[in-house]
């Protein structure tokens, strides 16, 4: 067997047996502690709501493992099943120019890819989060969504793909270091123009309401000097009714969004409390950052695979009988997303860090105890578990656990704030 293809198997089997053994570890952790609820938050978490959580956590695990198996067969079938090269071969055979058949076979990569996912997301929202109460999203509304995703897919990779092709051609011996450069332009591009370009086509953004939300958040950006032109309302209950606030866009188009199902759960002091753990992701750059140690990963990442890619036998070892510059870009784009596990820790330990760096920032220049009151709020609204497996959150979870966030707050709240020092107390 050829050596590549060796090689590929081994990874693949490694990446697949990881993800089902963190899943496992998780399934066990969460029900052997479902029944008591952890000894820090006391009485302040009903039984069966600890329960329900623990459940709703393992159903959520359980679907990620079928997932990770699901994506796998998938990736065997498109390399060594030789799925790409059929692909290939079919539009070879219809007699269009190279450049134009190769754009095709990235793009109908892409979209096939896509739907493949789609019995995945059809059964979370409609059996997973059904059963718990959270989804709100009809049929015709996630036909519609699944129409608009395509139709934005297609409309981004035809000029990417042909742009990458020509770099391709072009840039000679640095093809490989001019495609990363094309996908970090678009990564950075899509995030500046997410807000106002994308985010609008599914959900209607509204400015934040007069009211005492909307003073209470001036007042915020007064004392903290971090001024933002816009903290827009989503319309997060049609699909969910999960509470929740990000922040999104950078540059000028940088926003904090609060769905409505959030001003829902809080009162407008808690609310400031999230606002303010919002401006603090922005104030410490927490996006450019973020996306800055993605880039740098995808470098690398894109490094390994073109010096490979370069090797013989490469293509044979994966299911392809002509290698392409279209078939190469093809590849990389179905496997990636299955060798990410590879390097989920260390953006997860960042993310967590960020989170840490936020609850600071809130508790510095708004009330400690109102944002620890909004965490358990929207614990208890999400269902969210109160504990997990710590290998587990190592490798999937981009926020510390609720017990370590309400400590390191309620520590913060022994201490004079400036927000304390200036307006005489909390509130």
């Amino acid at each position: 067997m050829n050596t590549f293809t060796l090689i590929f198997l081994g990874t693949l089997a490694f990446c697949v047996a990881l993800r089902i053994s963190l899943g496992a570890l998780q399934i066990a952790h969460l029900s052997a502690h479902r029944a008591v609820v952890p000894l820090a938050f006391g009485p302040s978490q009903s039984g069966e709501l600890h329960a329900k959580a623990s459940e709703y956590a393992i159903a959520r695990t359980r679907l990620e493992i079928a997932s990770a198996c699901l994506e796998a067969v998938v990736v065997l079938l498109w390399t060594v099943g030789g799925g790409l090269d059929l692909l290939d071969r079919a539009w070879r055979s219809l007699g269009l120019p190279v450049p134009v058949a190769g754009v095709a076979v990235i793009v109908s990569t892409l979209v096939l890819l896509e739907g493949f996912r789609l019995p995945v997301a059809a059964y979370r929202l409609f059996v997973v989060e059904q059963r718990f109460g959270f989804n709100r999203i009809t049929r015709s509304l996630f036909l519609a969504d699944v129409a608009r995703k395509g139709g934005l897919l297609i409309a981004a990779s035809l000029p990417l793909a042909g742009l990458a092709l020509w770099l391709m051609a072009a840039a000679g011996e640095v093809r490989w270091i001019a495609i990363w450069g094309l996908w970090a332009g678009f990564e950075l591009a899509m995030v500046w123009g997410y807000p106002k370009l994308i985010s609008p086509l599914f959900n209607r953004v509204m400015p934040l309401a007069e009211g005492e939300v909307k003073a209470r958040v001036a007042g915020l950006m007064a004392r903290s000097g971090y001024a933002l032109d816009e903290v827009m309302v989503m319309d997060g209950s049609r699909r969910s009714s999960h509470a929740n606030a990000h922040v999104t866009g950078m540059g000028s188009a940088k926003r904090v969004v609060l769905l409505d199902t959030l001003a829902e759960t809080l009162e407008p002091a808690e609310i400031e409390a999230v606002m303010a753990h919002e401006l603090g992701h922005l104030a410490h750059r927490h996006i450019p950052k973020y996306h800055a140690a993605r880039l740098g990963i995808a470098l690398a990442w894109i490094g390994v695979f073109g010096w490979l890619a370069g090797q013989p036998g490469f293509f044979p070892g994966l299911g392809v009988s002509l290698a392409s510059p279209h078939v190469a870009l093809a590849l990389m784009l179905a496997i990636s997303p299955l060798f990410s596990v590879l390097v989920r820790p260390a953006l997860c330990l960042m993310a967590r860090r960020f989170e840490f760096q936020a609850d600071a920032y809130a508790a510095r220049h708004s009330d400690p105890g109102c944002l620890c009151r909004a965490l358990m709020q929207l614990s208890r609204r999400n269902v969210s578990p109160l504990s997990a497996d710590p290998l587990y959150a190592a490798f999937f979870q981009s926020h510390p656990s609720l017990a370590a966030r309400i400590a390191k707050l309620a520590a913060a709240e022994k201490a004079p704030t400036p927000f304390a020092a200036r307006a005489g107390g909390t509130g």
